[in-house]
């Protein structure tokens, strides 16, 4: 007979370990997105956003436990990509450039990372970090952030 309390406790515990893998990846980016800003001088801004353009990272920042994971990160359910983006945030222009694209496993790892015509399987948190590295030597990558450190900062008033 099934011990169905014994495999409760499995599931959640695998659930535990699921929001863990997957704030990892997460202060992953966020620590991408503050040492590109810190060397840009604040000209290219990483984010990683749903379909509907919520940032993933300000997402998880706002609520506590597992409600910090946005609902595709915790759903069994396939979905789209998560969208890695770039933007210079001192221009109104339009300027968000897609980099990359982030599949998560229902268990956090492991993750893909897909660019061009590459796709990295990341089974850590070291991997993932490479991988990052990596995209931000791709030449065509590095060319869509050296046009938004170029851009002009907005000097017009935003209109409120």
């Amino acid at each position: 007979m099934a011990d169905y309390g014994k495999a409760l406790e499995q599931g959640i515990e695998a659930a535990k370990r699921a929001e863990a893998a997957k704030r990892e990846i997460a202060d992953v980016f966020e620590d991408l997105k503050i040492q590109v800003l810190a060397a840009t001088s604040g000209r290219v801004l990483i984010t990683v956003k749903e379909r509907e353009g919520m940032d993933l990272m300000e997402a998880m920042r706002r609520m506590p436990g597992l409600l910090r994971i946005p609902s595709q990160f915790v759903s069994m359910e396939a979905h789209e990509p998560y969208r890695i983006s770039a933007c210079n945030p001192t221009t109104k222009q339009g300027n968000d450039f897609a980099l990359a694209f982030l599949e998560l496993d229902p268990a956090g790892y492991p993750c893909t990372i897909s660019w061009g015509d590459r796709t990295n399987v990341c089974r850590d948190k070291e991997a993932v970090s490479e991988c990052l590295a990596e995209l931000l030597t791709d030449p065509t990558v590095g060319q869509q952030l050296y046009v938004l450190t170029r851009l002009k900062p907005s000097t017009a008033p935003e209109n409120n």
